[in-house]
């Protein structure tokens, strides 16, 4: 059987694409190819998500709220290390693409081009080392330093109600981004377009390019009945 690639889809609109033989697919596209693809989908897929949780949350807080700020710093330090690791992934496959000879530049450019440039914003960079997945006691030391020559009077925490979730501990966020000597808006302004951004809606543009330059096309069927 030859080597193909199929596109199934059911009633309901579930679907799913698929491969006759994944060992032949890997050779036919390169290992190292499907591999850095494996890899960024699976950061994008992340990014998906946080970007999802985010609009759900928007849904249920109210705008302005305690609760609605806590989670849009905590939206902003983990996209950061998202886009960071994506860009990182993208460098890879874009070598993998390159040594398989089907880089292509301007594709490259309107689909993935800006995703490695946001990964590569030195406030993002930032936000990343410092605060996404690592709280230092250096940067802690330094916000504080810097917020007591500002007032002697500070808000420890503070919340809209009794519940937990209802409530932020201000000062500690407020030291770990003084101590990068950053604001909360250029937090804000540094990431607010990935809310935006279909990293995996441009991934799969790059990946079913990369089919059709080997010939594999998916083939579309239509399967009757719910998914099973």
């Amino acid at each position: 059987m030859s080597l193909r690639t199929v596109w199934e889809s059911r009633d309901g609109g579930h679907w799913k694409l698929l491969t006759s033989d994944l060992e032949a697919f890997r050779k036919e596209l390169g290992e190292d190819v499907l591999e850095d693809f494996c890899r960024c989908y699976v950061i994008a897929d992340r990014m998906t998500s946080l970007v999802s949780m985010f609009h759900l949350s928007g849904e249920k807080i109210a705008e302005g709220s305690i609760a609605a700020r806590r989670n849009n710093l905590t939206f902003f330090f983990f996209v950061s290390e998202v886009v960071k690791e994506l860009q990182l992934c993208l460098e890879g496959l874009r070598a993998s693409l390159n040594k398989a000879r089907i880089w292509d530049e301007a594709a490259w450019a309107k689909n993935l081009a800006v995703i490695e440039k946001w990964g590569l914003d030195p406030v993002n960079s930032a936000i990343r080392n410092q605060l996404a997945a690592h709280v230092g006691r250096e940067n802690v030391r330094q916000g504080l330093d810097s917020i007591q020559t500002e007032t002697p009077r500070v808000i420890l925490s503070e919340g809209d109600g009794g519940k937990q979730r209802e409530s932020y501990s201000k000062l500690a966020h407020d030291a770990v981004i003084s101590g990068l000597g950053l604001s909360e808006k250029q937090i804000e302004d540094a990431v607010s377009g990935v809310k935006y951004l279909d990293a995996d809606a441009h991934l799969d543009e790059e990946f079913w390019r990369v089919l059709e330059s080997k010939g594999l096309l998916p083939i579309r069927s239509r399967v009757h009945g719910e998914r099973p």
